[in-house]
């Protein structure tokens, strides 16, 4: 069987290998002859078309066309194809090879439902169906051991305490899908799907794939053999009960991208809704602070806090986006490099908006607008507590005869009120809520970057 690379990288060779599985049905009380609703899940039953006296006729149900409880899918087209293939095969004991007590002679199809089952003989092929072989035991030994064995298997058979196992090969597998809306698809295994077969339950998966449930259908299966087994502990690899019919179209991989590309293009929408609107915003902050001093205080007010709103809003639509770019980027891994640039689009519009923020709080502080882009660049890496603290230590803003005579003032005098900045007493600092000396290392590196500029 064909090994793909990925599925070679996922530790899965080996296992892939053993390409055969078995499937076991429950044994009959009594012969076919006797009413069908007699009957124990119709699997075991004495045959009496056989007369030799050495052969012990017997009939059992082989495999039904089905999703079983194991996720492997028996396909019509594929198990009509090996309807024959058990003729001739041997019937050993406990699936040992070596222990051969018998063999199949014949193979038939049979449809309906249990218990209502009947012979098929149309050549064309039923939707779902069954696969019954007519059996016999070797009867005489001449070992005494066996034939003891022998005495006791086919006086125990009516009684229900034997089951069949059949051996079934193949050499190839696709993926049977059921979506969430209950479609069924069958998707080729190729080089491209074949990253799928870790989700196998037969390979230790969990049989599910993004909410599509996922199953193994086994493709040019043949019959080779049979073995009688005794009542397995788990009832669940019976296959005949609680098993359901699977008619699959076939679909191209896409078929399971269909809803997260939907979400995926959706996001995209939002994604540039969310883009022209905070650039709409970012242009709007501009402008309002080429505006605080030439405008109104008031109405210059009730702009910012227009604009506040849509930052605030445009920032809700950046949290809500994150979380939800998060999430579809655990199935749209090809969206990964474009998520990237836009968070660092979002981030450093983060920054201009802070940076924004505290050149209006510089200029409302008495700085012109040129002072204040250069004093909020220089205190970029402040803290808001550090920052309130650099704009609380500058001087209100002076009258146009105070502002003449400080130019008057000689340079001594500059140097002083420039120093004074640089001061803060208690009562200040616990008006401000913050303790100088827990922050002194941001604080004293705040004031030198502030006063950096200055002397620039």
């Amino acid at each position: 069987m064909k090994i793909y690379d990925i599925e070679k990288k996922d530790g899965l060779s080996d296992i892939i290998q053993n390409n055969k599985v078995s499937y076991v049905g429950a044994a009959a009380i009594s012969d076919f002859s006797l009413p069908i609703e007699e009957l124990q899940n119709l699997s075991i039953a004495e045959n009496k078309v056989i007369t030799q006296l050495d052969l012990h006729p017997i009939e059992a149900l082989l495999v039904s066309t089905n999703w079983n409880l194991n996720d492997d899918i028996l396909e019509p087209f594929e198990v009509w194809s090996a309807k024959n293939s058990p003729i001739n095969k041997q019937f050993n004991y406990g699936h040992n090879e070596e222990d051969i007590i018998g063999h199949m002679t014949a193979s038939e199809i049979l449809v309906g439902e249990l218990p209502s089952l009947k012979t098929y003989i149309d050549d064309k092929m039923p939707d779902t169906f069954h696969i019954k072989a007519s059996i016999v035991l070797y009867k005489y030994w001449k070992n005494e051991e066996l034939q003891n064995r022998m005495n006791s298997i086919i006086d125990e058979i009516p009684q229900g305490k034997w089951y069949v196992s059949m051996e079934a090969l193949f050499d190839n597998f696709d993926y049977g899908i059921i979506t969430p809306n209950g479609e069924n698809k069958i998707i080729p295994r190729n080089s491209t799907s074949a990253y799928l077969t870790k989700y196998l339950r037969c390979f230790g998966g969990s049989g599910l794939y993004n909410d599509n449930k996922i199953g193994r259908l086994l493709r040019n299966i043949t019959f080779r053999g049979c073995g009688l087994v005794e009542e397995p502990a788990n009832p669940n690899s019976i296959i005949f009960n609680n098993t359901k019919s699977f008619f699959g179209v076939e679909s191209s991989i896409e078929v399971i991208y269909k809803e997260n590309k939907q979400m995926s293009d959706k996001l995209e929408a939002q994604v540039s809704t969310l883009e022209s609107q905070l650039a709409k915003a970012n242009d709007k902050i501009e402008a309002l602070t080429k505006q605080l001093v030439a405008n109104d205080a008031e109405k210059i007010t009730s702009e910012k806090n227009a604009l506040q709103e849509v930052v605030n809003t445009a920032q809700s639509k950046i949290n809500s986006l994150e979380t939800e770019l998060a999430k579809a980027n655990e199935s749209v891994v090809n969206k990964d490099k474009e998520l990237l640039v836009l968070s660092n689009e979002l981030s450093t519009l983060k920054v201009d908006i802070k940076t924004a923020e505290r050149v209006n709080t510089l200029i409302s502080a008495g700085l012109c607008e040129a002072d204040a882009k250069i004093k909020a660049k220089a205190l970029c890496n402040a803290s808001d507590e550090i920052f309130q603290v650099v704009v609380s230590m500058i001087p209100s803003k002076k009258t146009e005869e105070q502002t003449q005579q400080t130019q008057a003032s000689s340079d001594i005098d500059d140097e002083n009120e420039v120093l004074n900045i640089t001061k803060i007493d208690e009562n200040e600092e616990a008006n401000l809520g913050i303790t100088i000396e827990d922050n002194v290392d941001e604080f004293n590196n705040a004031v030198a970057a502030f006063l950096m500029q200055d002397s620039e």
